[in-house]
């Protein structure tokens, strides 16, 4: 009844889909590289407020490519969040698991910092930055139920991933170095550097997630944007 038996509960389940399909890639791309990302909420986090910063700050541009910026930004912090882990797993031999649940702590007190001062709107009490501009905003379409350009762009992602992970040389080393990281070397593949790219690779597809909730949805970062996502995409 509440997910699937009317408009309104399907709008409302597309538009949970959205956040936990990028997310969700990004924790399979890491799975696909023997790689465990549990880091994914606060990458998603940080590539929200980046979104958010982007739909606020950069004027002038046409919507097609305030959009793209909203969805590079968020990206590009999701990748920058999650990179530390891969490094420090290659580097030191430091678990990912350990350093991705750490990193959550802190992006999730630094956009709420973030969003409660220099971002904050004036006019609220809460944590949350003013509404991004209209050109910032992804569109959608049908009205019962309402489906986002971003989900669509989600379906194409996973499609593309697929694709990419069974077609490409690149593709075929990062699987082989989640099945056997010795037969990879054995084969000559870089390990560590393919472990570091997945890594903020994974993140990257993370951050987009956060963007889309942006940009598709709420229109601005506030502290409890993501009920979770980060972590359910884990089961996803």
């Amino acid at each position: 009844q509440g997910s699937l038996g009317d408009p309104k509960g399907i709008t409302g389940t597309l538009t949970r889909m959205t956040p936990l399909l990028f997310s969700g890639l990004g924790v399979a791309l890491a799975l696909r590289a023997g790689l465990f990302n549990i880091g994914v909420e606060g990458q998603l986090l940080v590539g929200a407020l980046a979104a958010a910063a982007a739909g606020i700050y950069i004027q002038g541009l046409p919507a097609p490519l305030h959009v793209a910026s909203c969805v590079l930004a968020g990206a590009l912090a999701g990748m920058a969040w999650a990179l530390p882990a891969g490094l420090i797993k290659v580097w030191r031999g430091g678990h990912e698991v350990i350093t991705t649940i750490m990193l959550n702590y802190v992006a999730r007190i630094f956009t709420k910092y973030m969003a409660a001062n220099p971002m904050q709107d004036p006019t609220s009490e809460l944590a949350s930055t003013v509404y991004i501009a209209e050109t910032a905003r992804l569109g959608s379409f049908g009205t019962a139920p309402t489906v986002s350009l971003g989900l669509i762009l989600g379906i194409l992602a996973a499609g593309l991933l697929a694709w990419w992970l069974r077609r490409t040389v690149a593709g075929y080393e990062l699987r082989v170095v989640g099945a056997s990281q010795d037969a990879a070397a054995a084969a000559g593949v870089n390990v560590k550097a393919t472990l570091v790219w997945a890594m903020a690779a994974s993140g990257a597809l993370a951050g987009v997630a956060g963007a889309m909730q942006v940009s598709a949805y709420e229109y601005r970062f506030y502290d409890g944007i993501s009920p979770g996502y980060g972590f359910d995409s884990l089961a996803v």
